[in-house]
């Protein structure tokens, strides 16, 4: 039997957890048995399957798949992509490349167009007005980054770059989101590294500008398995720790490659919020709406776990994190001193008023502002009442034209 007919065969299996389908595809992928292509049809596959699943998903306790979903799927789990931080730190949360809607649907195809395009011209009036030096954007950037082939990941990528154009003279960096590459349960190599390569987005990077220190991270490889992604990540996370502290001064095995050029507490940023219980802490403008605001959230899937976060404070001792996710805005601090900035959406799609943040950053201090953006259902009141009353000008204009030329004939 093959390898082809060994994965199909579990796949058939429903009893199967979801885990050892994926440890499966994983190892037949390693081992060069798999290709890209065939690869990305069995998660399709698994994908179409796990409806099936449902009941023994609600019997073992683990969150229904994301096929269960209804109104939960819209509201949680649509697009999203998030921060760009500037020198002037520019904040962004939240936006995603739809996937393509399929011909017919115009009302679709309309929507994808213009908010696609109020995304492109508010980036771009930032870019214009603020002239950013870095921008950070915090994952989710593409809707379907979990299911799409890698010709249909090209198009994403593509669509990205031209959407999310920038100067030269301003560096963008990204994160990954659950959207990019599906949550912890459901990444294997592949779809890590192909957007890995992408974007040149590893699980941790470290940015280091004028003695200030960001630290990026890929918020599914903080589960503390020991898996392929979470195990490096946390040997990257302590590698930067201690280069923090031989810079500050504290230890003993410091080598000089471990001593940065200027110490300072780092930023963190990433694309799940630190844990929290709920949205019920949080009091924004653009917070999340009253209906589900107290609505609690699930550790590793609306935010991280409470173990994870805890571990992030104690390691890196940052003195502001910012991260996105919800698609909804939020603020608390930790520790007495340590900010949190939960950013909302950037897209009209997931957020009817988005914002981005925009701030200044030291060595030792720093200040962060937050940017709204014009009010979605504002910007469409404003086109339906400008288009009324151009058709009424029009109409009227037109009756005095009218009246006019028949008063003349009357009249000669």
């Amino acid at each position: 039997m093959d390898g082809c007919d060994i994965s199909l065969r579990y796949v058939r299996l429903g009893y199967l957890k979801l885990e050892t389908i994926n440890e499966l595809l994983q190892s037949l992928y390693t081992q060069g048995i798999l290709g890209p292509g065939y690869l990305v049809f069995l998660l399709r596959v698994r994908r179409s399957l796990s409806r099936n699943f449902s009941m023994w998903v609600a019997r073992s306790g683990r969150p229904k798949s994301r096929s269960s979903y209804s109104a939960e799927q819209c509201r949680r789990a649509a697009c999203e992509s998030d921060v760009f931080i500037r020198y002037s730190l520019v904040g962004i949360q939240k936006r995603s490349l739809v996937r393509q809607v399929k011909k017919g649907f115009l009302l679709s195809r309309i929507l994808m167009f213009v908010r696609e395009w109020q995304m492109y011209r508010a980036f771009q009036t930032a870019m214009t007005i603020h002239k950013p030096e870095l921008v950070f954007i915090l994952g989710d950037i593409f809707d379907e980054g979990l299911w799409c082939s890698s010709a249909e990941f090209d198009r994403y990528v593509a669509r990205f770059n031209s959407l999310f154009y920038i100067p030269q003279n301003t560096q963008l960096y990204v994160v990954a989101g659950n959207h990019d590459m599906g949550f912890h349960y459901k990444i294997i190599p592949y779809l890590n590294q192909r957007f890995v390569n992408a974007m040149n987005a590893p699980s941790v990077k470290r940015v280091s500008v004028r003695g200030n220190h960001f630290v990026l991270m890929n918020s599914m490889a903080l589960e503390g398995d020991g898996c392929f992604l979470c195990k490096p990540t946390e040997m990257a996370l302590n590698r930067i720790a201690k280069q923090l502290k031989c810079t500050k001064g504290i230890g003993s095995s410091c080598k000089s490659k471990d001593i940065l050029k200027q110490y300072s507490k780092p930023i963190l940023l990433q694309h799940y919020p630190m844990y929290r219980e709920s949205d019920e802490i949080c009091h924004e403008v653009d917070e999340a709406p009253a209906n589900i605001k107290s609505e609690k959230f699930r550790e590793r899937w609306e935010c991280l776990s409470k173990e994870a976060s805890e571990q992030l404070l104690d390691i890196m001792e940052p003195r502001l994190i910012v991260n996105g996710h919800t698609h909804h805005g939020c603020r608390r601090i930790h520790r007495e001193n340590i900010l949190e900035f939960t950013v909302p959406s950037f897209s009209w799609r997931n957020k009817n008023n988005p914002s981005f943040l925009l701030g200044v950053f030291t060595p030792n201090n720093y200040s962060v502002s937050k940017c709204y953006m014009p009010v979605e259902t504002t910007v469409i009141g404003i086109y339906i009442i400008g288009s009324i009353v151009v058709f009424l000008y029009l109409v009227l204009k037109a009756r005095r034209g009218f009246n006019y030329r028949r008063l003349v004939k009357l009249h000669p």
